[in-house]
């Protein structure tokens, strides 16, 4: 008993430790009103984890962004940005979440601001 202890011990610490894999894949869309082709990435970097998507074609280009990190085996966001081109589109926009203010702010087409209630910050802080 006290051995299979030790092992479940030793493998829970060992997944815990484990970093994730930094990966990077190429996407193809197609459908009735466009076909897109982008590549999305995971990487580390010096402001935490991001997920990225870039796809272009000969009209359109769009990348979206989201840079997060860990705290205690937790995902927690810092911001997502998307940029769409061309720009006549009006469709960027950027979502941070400020915990020192305890809010998340949005700008870009759609501008709006949430205050963060105790139970939220509960939830991803």
């Amino acid at each position: 008993m006290k051995f299979n202890l030790f092992i479940l011990f030793i493998t829970i610490c060992s997944v815990n430790a484990v970093e994730l894999p930094f990966y990077e894949a190429k996407y193809k869309f197609e459908s009735d009103e466009i076909n897109i082709t982008g590549i999305r990435k995971f990487n580390k970097n010096s402001e935490g984890y991001e997920i990225e998507f870039q796809a272009s074609n000969l009209i359109v280009g769009m990348n979206f962004s989201s840079l997060f990190h860990f705290e205690d085996y937790k995902v927690i966001p810092k911001s997502y940005d998307v940029k769409i081109k061309p720009k006549f589109l009006n469709r960027d926009q950027f979502i941070e979440f400020d915990y020192e203010e305890n809010q998340i702010i949005s700008k870009g087409s759609n501008e709006w601001f949430k205050i963060l209630n105790q139970d939220v910050l509960i939830m991803i802080h």
